[in-house]
């Protein structure tokens, strides 16, 4: 993904300090994912409430151990624009509201899009007609419907955003919104 982020920044004419962060960003997002699985796994038959506390659990763990890492609030924030919490996907939604989005917030968007479409380590499949790899990604994702639901549920309720939508899904329609933004900058 660090290596995705750094074609997008250029592309995005981002140059500097912004552009190491969004590298730095990308690379970390990911680091405690072994134990994020780990944890997962442990209270896998525990129940969905279970499940939907050890991922905020893991949440503030990445970021406890970023901060004592000597990490600034910015980067941290960087780190966060990964996933499908639905923090993270009103968070894109409000940067998609803007009239104008300064370069920090496209960072953010650049960070969520590449996390969103990536797929493991696997090279990125030719889009069809119907669908491209946002769209495989929120697909494979259907096994954490329930979830998702249930994260929406407990957390917000009353979000427009994700309206007959689980998170996963909300994350490929915002998706396809960044892409429509991303294209119009680079063509």
């Amino acid at each position: 993904e660090a290596a995705r982020v750094e074609i997008f920044a250029e592309w995005m004419s981002l140059e500097g300090e912004i552009k190491k962060d969004i590298i730095l960003a990308a690379t970390l997002h990911d680091f405690n994912k072994k134990q994020e699985i780990l944890g997962l796994r442990e209270v896998a038959n525990s129940g969905v409430s279970a499940v939907i506390r050890v991922l905020y659990e893991m949440e503030e763990e990445k970021n406890k151990i970023l901060r004592e890492a000597g990490f600034d609030k910015s980067l941290i924030w960087l780190v966060g624009a990964s996933g499908a919490l639905p923090e993270t996907l009103i968070e894109i939604k409000n940067i998609l509201d803007k009239k104008n989005l300064t370069p920090e917030d496209m960072v953010f968007l650049i960070i969520h899009y590449v996390d969103a479409y990536t797929r493991n380590e696997n090279w990125v499949e030719p889009a069809t007609l119907e669908e491209n790899d946002l769209d495989r990604r929120v697909i494979g994702n259907t096994k954490y419907g329930e979830l998702d639901s249930a994260i929406i549920l407990e957390r917000f309720p009353n979000e427009p955003i994700f309206k007959g939508r689980t998170a996963s899904e909300t994350m490929g329609f915002l998706g396809h919104k960044i892409e429509f933004i991303f294209a119009k900058i680079i063509f």
